[in-house]
């Protein structure tokens, strides 16, 4: 059974916000579950443009802080790591950090920013079409990664949430080649985005639902409070909670097909469990779905 852990979560501010994390980790059985102490783990936040976190595109730091804190406590090496969109550039990097918050929020933490700019061939037997692709370094490095992402509609995708977040992890300019290679949906949605998940293999997904974006998202939508923070070992079957509350037939969105098509999760989601807070009270039935072109 794959559990999914979600809590009520009102705002950003560092006391509620904490002790909502709390919650929702210690429903899943702690931190310490999903890495070993000591190890060089990787966070992936969702920074695909360069806005301030009240805009509601990107992950907001306050998660980001906190889970490191959490890793800390660990004796983890942590490093922030992410291609956001436009050239893979130290310059490039140094802007979205700052900009998306992280950089004055986590100053007092010893912690890691990305600026290695080098790239890694990878290759997977398990992957149906990318078998070889480039991925960042930090990455391949890495022993293990955190995946943090956010509740948002995606005007291409219809949603985007856990296993579309690490598309992040494709340097730079290579997402643009990517995309012109599986131009339909079921090879790129279906099945390129289901490729790099399982080579990434987050050890945790937990993703920032106290705000979402609606409407035209990923980066130009409405910013909606949900109030929610969620977390699962499974990328998979988060990204059912998150379809679920933003009252959206899962069945519609392309990496669901893909995780259903093999078996990582079940057609009818009977094999998820959502523990913690009730997710039917978090349900927005009115939240704005694009139409996906």
């Amino acid at each position: 059974m794959k559990q999914v852990s979600i809590r009520e979560c009102k705002s950003y501010d560092y006391d509620v916000f904490r002790k909502s994390f709390e919650k929702m980790i210690e429903d899943i059985g702690g931190l310490g579950k999903f890495v070993k102490e000591g190890s060089k783990v990787v966070i992936k936040p969702n920074l695909v443009i360069k806005k301030h976190p009240e805009e509601g595109a990107t992950t907001h730091p306050v998660l980001v802080r906190v889970v490191c804190e959490e890793l800390l406590k660990l004796n983890c090496e942590v490093i922030i790591a992410e291609s956001p969109g436009g050239p893979y550039n130290k310059s490039n990097l140094k802007g979205f950090y700052k900009t998306c918050g992280l950089i004055d929020e986590l100053s007092d933490l010893d912690i890691k920013f990305n600026y290695d700019t080098s790239e890694v061939q990878v290759h997977n037997d398990d992957a149906v079409y990318l078998k070889t692709m480039e991925v960042i370094k930090p990455i391949y490095d890495a022993d293990f990664v955190i995946n943090l992402c956010k509740l948002k509609t995606h005007k291409m995708a219809k949603y985007t949430g856990g296993v579309k977040n690490l598309y992040g992890v494709i340097p730079g300019l290579k997402k643009a080649e990517i995309h012109y290679r599986f131009q339909k949906e079921e090879l790129f949605c279906e099945n390129v985005l289901l490729d790099i998940c399982d080579y990434v293999k987050p050890s945790l997904t937990i993703m920032d639902g106290v705000y979402a974006m609606e409407g035209e998202g990923p980066t130009a939508g409405d910013v909606r409070k949900v109030g929610v923070l969620i977390a699962s070992e499974s990328p998979h079957a988060l990204d059912i909670a998150g379809c679920k509350l933003i009252n959206l037939d899962p069945m519609k969105v392309g990496t669901v097909r893909g995780s259903i098509k093999r078996n990582l999760i079940k057609d009818d989601f009977s094999d998820i469990e959502f523990i913690g807070d009730n997710i039917d009270k978090f349900i927005v039935k009115d939240f704005k779905i694009p139409v996906t072109s």
